[in-house]
């Protein structure tokens, strides 16, 4: 089965992620399930672009997740696509690191945990990432 990418606004996207009932059910399934299909067996079609989540120190943040920090009285803006983090407005290459992300902006070495706020499909506002660390 070839991937396919169809467009959905956040408010689809957040609770279809409700409906997953673990990281090992795909967007796919619950689609199958909803529309009464048989599911593909697993491992027979490939992680479509632009659905792998990133995970970094424990925390899961799903594709599609938008990103903002305030820097200099600008607002900055990113998202979680394919598992990197593209920055808005930033011709950088996309990266797997907050702090990277951050330093594209801020054109210096900064904490990216502690420089970005995000809001994951199960947030109800933009949260502090350094909130959401285990390892605090």
């Amino acid at each position: 089965m070839n991937a396919m990418q169809i467009d959905i606004n956040f408010r689809v996207f957040k609770t279809l992620t409700a409906m997953r009932s673990d990281e090992t059910t795909t967007y796919d399934d619950v689609l199958c399930d909803l529309l009464k299909l048989p599911r593909e067996p697993k491992g027979t079609h490939p992680t479509a672009p632009g659905q792998a989540a990133l995970v970094r120190k424990e925390v899961t943040f799903p594709s599609g997740t938008p990103l903002q920090a305030t820097h200099k009285g600008r607002r900055y803006s990113a998202k979680i696509v394919d598992g990197k983090i593209i920055v808005d407005g930033v011709t950088k290459e996309p990266t797997v690191s907050f702090s990277r992300a951050a330093g594209y902006i801020t054109g210096n070495n900064v904490n990216g945990w502690s420089f970005w706020k995000c809001k994951r499909p199960q947030d109800t506002e933009f949260i502090p990432l350094n909130s959401l660390r285990k390892d605090k």
